[in-house]
This record gives structure tokens, sequence and C-alpha cells, in this order.
């Protein structure tokens, strides 16, 4: 398995970008199916905001980079966010959830 985060998954749509053969190299693994690879529930929304903000990429290629994420056949992982408190610390009313160890777990 290999979890790939936005920085890789730009270098697949963006061949200008530097080591784009080494991204291409593991996408291959994947489209081979020797190798999944996951990635972040917001990676589509952190790919889009970077093509639109830090590159002069227009709408349409964009869109046509989108659609070949989509069309990847990656996993999505949905994070979980907790904040752990020590028993007696923290108010639990402003507790939310992130993915962490339980103390049996550790």
């Amino acid at each position: 398995m290999i979890v790939a985060d936005a920085s890789i998954v730009i270098k697949w749509i963006s061949p200008l970008e530097q080591n784009h053969e080494k991204a291409m190299f593991l996408y291959q693994k994947h489209l081979k199916i020797e190798e999944e690879i996951l990635v972040p529930e917001l990676l589509f929304i952190e790919v889009a905001n970077y093509l639109a903000t830090k590159t002069a990429t227009n709408e349409k290629d964009i869109e046509e980079g989108l659609r070949f994420l989509y069309q990847s056949n990656l996993t999505t992982h949905v994070t979980q966010i907790i904040i752990c408190h020590s028993p007696g610390q923290g108010n639990p009313e402003d507790t939310i959830t992130f993915p962490c160890k339980r103390e049996a777990e550790k």
C-alpha cells in the first residue's frame, strides 16, 4: 500500500513538476495492481486549490486533471479527529475526533 498526498498526486497531472517520473513510477505500480494507493479524503480539493492558485493552469486543464484523478481508482481514507484528554483534564464537551491510539493499543 502506498499513501500519497497532494504533493505526489500533483506530479501525476503536471509533467513539469520536479520528480514527475518518480511519482509516475508509483502511479504505474497502482495501474498494474502491484500497489494500492491510499489518499486522504480532501486530496481532490487540495489538488484543485493548488492548481487554481499556485500555477498558471487554466480551468479546462484543472477539470481534466481532476477527472483523471477521479478515474484513477484511488482509495480514499476518511480521517477522524479526536482530541485525547488525560483523565480529569479538558472539557469533554470540546472534544472532537482524530486518529489516536488508545492506551491499550500502545
